[in-house]
């Protein structure tokens, strides 16, 4: 099978996979929409939930929805930014326009085939800059390194402010005996961490072994070269900021519709971290699994189920059709025109 043939395969088997995800949570919280109405004594002959969704997205108010996207639009300065620190360590001195450019490149080829963002991006930059595809990669996973550890941290956050909500989630989906579950999931798990240690050396002459090893080798080194950066503090600042923009999007975005308006900071927290999630999962953009983890951060925070999907739609579609895909065609377009005539400055000498 050509090269061609199987990335249109896995285009085809990872959107399936997303509208499955969003057609099976549809079809749920459709029904159940339903049947609130005829519970609420209101007519159902030919209502259904993507009539309330289309409503609910004509009923948003604009201006704050606007103030979204350029939230959004910023966390993306903040990481062309961040990027171009990296790419500085390298020995060049890259143009701002063509690390935000590639970024939005990159997301916009992610709706297409998952993670192959990353390589699209990787290419289109070292191309315009004419710098090897494989150093520049190397730049994109250390942000993903520290994407990783914001997370870990947003999460942390969301256990602390938000426990008692995660914890009637775990119960809803693990029923009676939650805390007996709990403790037996962590125990198999803790136990599976002893044999894996226990038995390392034999693990790391096996092929997935070797695998993992190296992706932990390279957490650790990608992690460590943060600091042989020259201003390691600014590059701590983006990261801060990115994700600053990131909950601001998602707190933001409750004052545009108006059955989320009253939700607080820390609901926008668990959303921005259950959204994250939901994208992190290798769907076109986090189709279907973003609709399904935001609702569920709704969920808990009081929303009612077929309000929490109207605002998923609103905040993914917005995103993704003002942002996403009008600023990637954009760059796709802007790209050989504003290196037209560009030389990328000379790398320097390192001492």
């Amino acid at each position: 099978m050509s090269q061609t043939l199987k990335s249109f395969a896995k285009f085809l088997l990872f959107l399936g996979i997303g509208i499955l995800i969003l057609y099976l949570l549809y079809h749920k919280q459709n029904a159940n929409y339903i049947e609130q109405l005829k519970l609420d004594g209101k007519m159902t002959d030919g209502a259904n939930l993507l009539q309330k969704v289309w409503s609910d997205i004509k009923s948003v108010h604009v201006s704050w929805i606007l103030i979204v996207l350029f939230t959004y639009m910023m966390s993306n300065v903040f990481r062309s930014l961040r990027w171009q620190m990296t790419t500085e360590s390298l020995g060049i001195k890259p143009r701002l326009i063509n690390s935000f450019l590639t970024l939005m490149l990159g997301y916009f080829a992610n709706l297409g085939i998952p993670r192959i963002g990353e390589f699209v991006r990787a290419g289109s930059f070292a191309n315009y800059e004419k710098i090897e595809a494989e150093k520049v990669f190397g730049t994109i996973a250390l942000g993903r390194i520290m994407d990783v550890i914001s997370l870990a941290i947003a999460m942390g956050l969301v256990l602390i402010f938000a426990y008692d909500d995660l914890i009637n989630l775990f119960q809803k989906y693990l029923g009676e005996g939650f805390w007996t579950k709990l403790i037996i999931l962590a125990g198999v798990g803790f136990g599976f961490l002893v044999i894996a240690f226990l038995l390392r050396n034999q693990i790391q002459k096996t092929k997935i072994g070797q695998k993992i090893y190296k992706l932990a080798m390279g957490f650790k080194d990608g992690l460590l070269s943060v600091f042989a950066l020259e201003k390691t503090w600014l590059f701590f600042v983006y990261s801060f900021l990115i994700w600053l923009c990131y909950f601001l999007m998602s707190y933001l975005c409750f004052f545009s519709f108006d059955p989320t308006k009253h939700l607080d900071a820390v609901a926008g927290l668990t959303a921005t971290v259950f959204g994250a999630l939901g994208i992190i999962i290798p769907t076109p953009g986090g189709l279907g699994t973003y609709h399904l983890l935001v609702g569920e951060a709704l969920m808990i925070n009081g929303i009612a189920e077929a309000d929490s999907f109207s605002f998923a739609n609103i905040i993914f579609f917005a995103i993704n059709i003002f942002c996403n895909i009008a600023f990637g065609l954009f760059a796709l377009l802007a790209l050989p025109i504003v290196n037209k005539n560009y030389t990328p400055s000379p790398i320097k000498s390192k001492s």
